[in-house]
């Protein structure tokens, strides 16, 4: 018995055909369409925004150009287009629609009844050629001329829908799946690994539409990758990502670290359980402080030349993982599973991945100021510089080789307040930054709970192992400040070195409190000028920047512009659209669709990333939540 040649499915919906009533030229997408469908009750259920369709063009006979509609409109060209008119007249046009919708269930046969869709090209056609028996056989190209108004429009299938969608990644590259179509979740939405990274990326929605579930699919998604090591960096300024990557954090596979900038950071309990009681000193001589390596590589710890207060009772793990998952932030559909989280954070602390940024406590108030130099001297000028050099030195000669204890600064705090000359902005920097060592908890660190900025810019760097960190403060401006230390460390390492290897991703939620429009203070500019330097150069030595908010409005315009792969959701303010359609040439009437996304769904453009370049896919991501319910019912601690 002969085999029967099974030809592909090209179209969908075989007996819907539409036509090209208008094509108009668009600034953001070359041109808009306008399809009009015969009414049906079924099939405007089955016509959904993200759908492809097929139109032949000026090419040839057996060309089609492939089209994306966003806005199918059901409408009914007897009832009048506003209520202004007679009221009788109105309502009764109204009563006469309903009817019409709801009697032509599945045949149509009102001639006022359209479905309207809105579509933009997709920039690529197809070559329907007779015989061929697999969808990758046939020809996909460039789009060699445009669609013919009045020609009939398909809808195109699902098995040929994935191929166009994933058309430009070639198979020989790393890729992830971020999600599906958001109106067919047969077709999966791949992304180019090292695109996406170099070229950078955002995330842009409103309050509950999913970000923080979003970047935590990205990064997972991101280290997941086998054949190529990538790092990540998240700078974590509200503290909501243990709960979300938890399976990340404890893998074996990952070298993956919470980093907290300052021991004010961790709840009492854990603070106390990674640290231990200062001990007397055994001389009462000052002598200079230890370089950050040489105390870390040294196996005995550096002494210190102050009592501190009495060592407290040492409390248990379970004390220290308890005050750690209380102070988390989990998502609401994981609060019910609070406690499962406990015995994973109790690993965590055990396999030694909570660290404290480590900072020498024996320190002269010359060597204080000197790391603070950046931060408190802003950007003013080499004269200025210079003269502030002196002033500090005339007030503070005395003091300047002495401990910077908390007495000391207490003391450099009430000098500073008097006469500050033309330094005020820069003497109120120090003052605050005194203050904080005023406050500061006199404790030391145990060395296995420590880590340095050389340690992050080693392993951030480093091909051998995928790692992630997380960054944590208590206060935003050691955030900021921290970001620019590390990135100006990683990317002028590769820089000297010439290193382009292995792809490093630096994510930040809450972008607008790192990269505002108008910078405010010091830490701003530290952390603005940061990852402005990162998108801009980082590309070419592997470094990467992501960047999520709900006030796309308050972003620095220049990083703005940067990224070449944007998602966006639901932005109810006008300003916000208008920003990221004039940063990605899209029109608004296209981000208008997103009003109707739920949770997890999302708008994606790439102009590299993506299959298809600079065309707005709707796509439902993967869930992070799926993932750590499923991690908390599958994965016991060891």
């Amino acid at each position: 018995m002969a085999s029967v040649v099974k030809v592909p499915s090209l179209f969908r919906e075989e007996a819907a055909i539409g036509r090209l009533m208008l094509l108009e030229p668009d600034p953001s997408s070359r041109f808009k369409l306008t399809i009009w469908f015969d009414y049906t009750r079924k099939l405007v259920n089955a016509i959904r925004e993200g759908d492809l369709v097929a139109i032949p063009n000026f090419g040839a006979d057996d060309r089609f150009s492939l089209c994306e509609i966003f806005q199918v409109v059901p409408t009914h060209f007897a009832m009048a287009t506003d209520v202004k008119g007679y009221p009788g007249f109105l309502m009764d046009a109204a009563k006469s629609a309903s009817q019409d919708w709801t009697l032509q269930e599945e045949k149509s046969y009102e001639d006022t009844t359209k479905i309207v869709c809105e579509a933009i090209p997709m920039n690529l056609e197809f070559v329907d050629k007779p015989g061929l028996v697999a969808l990758h056989n046939i020809p996909v190209l460039p789009e060699g001329s445009v669609p013919m108004p009045g020609k009939e429009v398909r809808l195109v299938s699902s098995e040929l829908t994935e191929r166009i969608i994933n058309y430009g990644i070639p198979k020989e590259k790393s890729v992830f799946e971020i999600g599906t179509l958001l109106r067919d979740e047969k077709v999966p939405v791949r992304i180019d690994l090292e695109d996406f990274v170099k070229t950078h990326f955002g995330v842009f929605g409103y309050t509950g539409v999913g970000k923080s579930n979003l970047i935590s699919t990205v990064i997972s998604k991101v280290l997941d990758d086998t054949r190529d090591v990538v790092n990540v960096c998240l700078f974590d300024l509200m503290g909501e990502y243990l709960g979300l990557l938890i399976d990340l954090m404890i893998s074996s596979k990952i070298e993956s670290k919470i980093v907290c900038l300052g021991v004010e950071t961790l709840p009492g309990p854990a603070l106390a359980y990674v640290s231990e009681a200062r001990k007397p000193p055994e001389t009462t001589q000052a002598s200079t402080s230890a370089s950050l390596d040489s105390v870390l590589a040294s196996p005995s710890k550096a002494k210190t030349p102050n009592p501190g207060p009495i060592a407290q009772p040492k409390p248990d793990l379970d004390s220290a993982a308890r005050s750690l998952l209380d102070t988390a932030l989990l998502p609401k559909r994981l609060k019910s599973r609070t406690e499962e989280f406990l015995p994973h954070i109790k690993q965590l602390v055990q396999l030694q991945k909570l660290r404290v940024l480590y900072e020498p406590y024996k320190q002269t108030l010359r060597s204080f100021i000197e790391r603070n130099k950046q931060s408190v001297y802003g950007r003013i000028g080499e004269p200025k510089r210079i003269a502030l050099d002196a002033f500090l030195g005339r007030k503070l000669q005395a003091l300047m080789d002495q401990e910077l204890t908390s007495s000391l600064a207490t003391t450099v705090i009430s000098t500073l307040g008097g006469d500050q000359g033309d330094f005020g902005p820069q003497l109120s920097v120090l003052i605050e930054r005194l203050k904080d060592v005023v406050h500061q908890p006199q404790v030391d660190v145990r060395r296995e709970y420590g880590i340095t900025l050389t340690d992050i810019v080693r392993s951030l760097n480093s091909p051998k192992n995928r790692s992630l960190f997380i960054v944590i403060s208590h206060d935003p401006n050691k955030i900021r400040e921290f970001s620019r230390e590390l990135i100006s460390e990683s990317f002028e390492q590769r820089r000297r070195t010439g290193q382009i290897t292995p792809l490093s991703l630096f994510v930040f939620d809450e972008a607008d409190e790192f990269i505002p429009a108008n910078i405010q203070g010091s830490s701003y500019a530290d952390s603005t000028e940061a990852v402005e330097m990162l998108a801009r150069r980082g590309r070419k030595f592997g470094l990467g920047v992501g960047i999520a908010t709900q006030r796309v409005t308050y972003l620095n315009t220049s990083i703005m512009a940067q990224p070449h792969t944007y998602f966006v959701s639901k932005l109810p303010r006008e300003t916000d659209r208008e920003r990221v359609s004039e940063a990605f040439a899209i029109g608004n009437d296209i981000l208008i669709q997103t009003f109707k996304f739920h949770k997890g769904n999302w708008l994606i453009m790439s102009h590299d990333a993506l299959g298809v370049e600079g065309v707005p896919i709707p796509i439902k991501s993967h869930n992070a939540e799926d993932r750590i319910n499923s991690f908390l019912n599958n994965e016991k601690p060891s």
